[in-house]
């Protein structure tokens, strides 16, 4: 569980299953840009998950007040391409009811994300988004920079490395002295 007000980026490795993002008293982000989070991933209110790269497992939950932001290079809905993007801008995506969210990340790996509003009979590994979650996409061929933390309120741009402090406080993580490795 990242529990409320946490920021975090994955770029490599994996999380095997049963990850929580909660972010009920304060916002929590999580930046997927490389690596495996496995089944059973949690977003809920008050958090954000922004997926850039990687991929996760089965069982996507967001639920009411939690946000999906998927960031890539190219979607489809149901294997018809958006094409009302506009570079670097978030775009709404209201369409539930068994479609198919599909495309390509910044990192080039390909993603399916299944548009159910509750979870289907017969179906207990599939995706869902309850009631007021939000799912965004935001087409970019930007990837960030990678060391440089981002900004869980705009995910393209990175902002100052004092956000690090963030990451390693969640982890408990001794903060690197000049000539280190961090």
């Amino acid at each position: 569980v990242f529990d409320s007000g946490v920021t975090v980026r994955m770029t490599g490795g994996a999380i095997d299953t049963n990850l929580t993002l909660s972010g009920f008293d304060a916002p929590t982000a999580m930046f997927l840009e490389g690596g495996t989070v496995g089944a059973f991933l949690d977003v809920d209110q008050g958090a954000t998950l922004h997926l850039r790269g990687g991929s996760i497992g089965d069982k996507l939950e967001v639920f009411s007040g939690g946000r999906l932001n998927v960031i890539g290079s190219e979607f489809f809905i149901d294997g018809q391409p958006l094409t009302d993007l506009v570079d670097d801008q978030p775009f709404e995506i209201t369409q539930r009811g068994g479609a198919v969210l599909s495309g390509t990340l910044l990192d080039g790996n390909s993603f399916s994300i299944d548009l159910n509003a509750s979870n289907p009979s017969g179906e207990p590994l599939a995706d869902v988004f309850y009631g007021t979650a939000l799912l965004t996409v935001t087409r970019s061929d930007q990837p960030p920079d990678p060391v440089d933390p981002v900004d869980p309120v705009d995910p393209v741009d990175p902002v100052d490395p004092g956000n690090d402090r963030i990451f390693r406080d969640a982890f408990r993580l001794p903060t690197p002295q000049l000539g280190q490795m961090p």
